[in-house]
């Protein structure tokens, strides 16, 4: 059996024919830098991949496959797969704020009283309203998976 994760799964590649790295001037083994034991090399090589994809046409195209098919290795529209992981995180998150507000709603637009149709569907009123304010902020809410460096806040005092 091949170790390819396209014939495993049966997945064909997308058919970005101008896409940077379908380009014979690169290794494949650009976009896949996880096999690197050495973390300058690899850092460097994902900053060399990164920098590709940034430019390509077809970055967000890219990195949308990756999604839709779960890919779980290599650099695709410039994510890492964390980076993939974690979006997908926020989308099933968000689709579940969505389908909650929305069963919300459509008890209460057939006569049902707010506190009542929360309770049906498992919120609290405070949590409804909190997921209302995020569906105004965006779909899924900005969050950063980077903690604030504090000994640089401490060291500007």
């Amino acid at each position: 059996m091949s170790n390819d994760p396209f014939t495993q799964f049966s997945l064909s590649l997308p058919n970005f024919p101008d896409a940077k790295c379908a380009s014979s001037d690169f290794d494949p083994d650009t976009w896949f830098p996880e096999a690197l034991r050495d973390t300058d090399a690899k850092d460097s090589q994902i900053m060399v991949a990164q920098s590709h994809c940034f430019s390509c046409v077809h970055q967000v195209d890219c990195l949308q496959f990756a999604l839709d098919n779960r890919i779980g290795d290599g650099i695709w529209g410039g994510s890492l797969p964390e980076e993939r992981r974690a979006a997908l995180g926020n989308q099933s998150k968000s689709a579940v704020r969505q389908g909650k507000l929305d069963a919300v709603r459509a008890l209460v637009a057939r006569g049902m009283s707010l506190e009542r149709a929360c309770a049906d569907v498992g919120l609290s009123t405070k949590t409804f309203d909190r997921y209302r304010h995020f569906e105004r902020a965006g779909w899924p809410p900005q969050v950063s998976n980077q903690r604030p460096n504090r000994t640089k806040a401490k060291e500007n005092k």
